[in-house]
């Protein structure tokens, strides 16, 4: 990927947040409950003890997972809203 086509993703992405998904919380809750049933995917134990070793060498505790759950489980119809402004502060920033 070259810099022209991240910044035409960028710009798609707040398009899709702001004009194309439409979430209501009955969306959102279906979506959120995917996403937690991808990161908590049940694995047998060899699969398990892989996964725990690669957390172990990239330094991600406990702690950090409990988080992650958290802060998808409290994600909200706002949180897209604010994603899309972020994104495009970022693409209205100029370098040169």
């Amino acid at each position: 990927w070259d810099l022209e086509r991240a910044l035409e993703v960028f710009d798609w992405t707040v398009g899709f947040l702001r004009r194309e998904l439409y979430l209501n919380d009955d969306g959102l809750t279906r979506a959120i409950i995917g996403t937690i049933r991808d990161v908590d995917a049940y694995q047998l134990p060899d699969a398990k003890g892989y996964s725990s070793f690669l957390r172990y060498l990239r330094g991600i505790s406990e702690e950090d997972r409990k988080g992650e759950r958290e802060e998808i489980l409290s994600t909200s119809l706002e949180d897209f809203e604010e994603f899309a402004s972020i994104i495009e502060a970022v693409n209205g920033f100029q370098l040169l």
